[in-house]
C-alpha cells in the first residue's frame, strides 16, 4: 500500500511533473512554466504555512498542495487546497488518505474551513 507523507526536496521533480499534468487536464489558459512551478512547488515543501503532500508507492504518483492563510470571510484560518494529482494507474482509496493528511494539517493548523477545489468543465 502507498504511503501518504510530507514532501521533501528530492520529490519536487516528481511534483511539478505531476503539476504539468494537473496544468494541463485543469485547462489553465495559460502556458505550464516549469521554472515557476519549480519555484512554487519548493515553497509550498518549506513554508510552514503551506503544505506539499505526496503519495509514495516506490515513486511518487500523487500531490496534493494546500495552504494555511487568514480566511477573506471571518477573523479566522482556512485551508485551501490547490493542486491535487493523482497518476490515474493508481488511483482509489489513495485519495482519501491523501484527504484525510490534508484535513489533519489543517485542523493542527487551526483551521476552521477547509476546502478543495472544483475544476470547471
Amino acid at each position: 500500500m502507498a504511503s501518504v507523507r510530507e514532501a521533501t526536496a528530492a520529490d519536487r521533480a516528481a511534483v511539478v511533473r505531476m503539476g504539468r499534468e494537473f496544468h494541463k487536464h485543469a485547462g489553465v489558459p495559460t502556458e505550464f512554466d516549469p521554472v515557476y512551478a519549480s519555484a512554487v512547488v519548493s515553497s509550498f515543501i518549506t513554508d510552514t504555512d503551506k503544505l506539499c503532500l505526496v503519495l509514495d508507492n516506490g515513486s511518487v504518483s500523487g500531490a496534493l498542495l494546500a495552504h494555511a492563510s487568514q480566511s477573506p470571510i471571518g477573523p479566522f484560518t482556512s485551508a485551501m487546497e490547490v493542486m491535487w494529482w493523482i497518476e490515474p494507474d493508481v488511483r482509489g482509496s489513495s485519495a482519501v488518505r491523501m484527504l484525510t493528511a490534508y484535513e489533519h494539517w489543517a485542523r493542527g493548523k487551526g483551521c476552521l474551513l477547509i476546502g478543495v477545489a472544483a475544476l470547471a468543465g
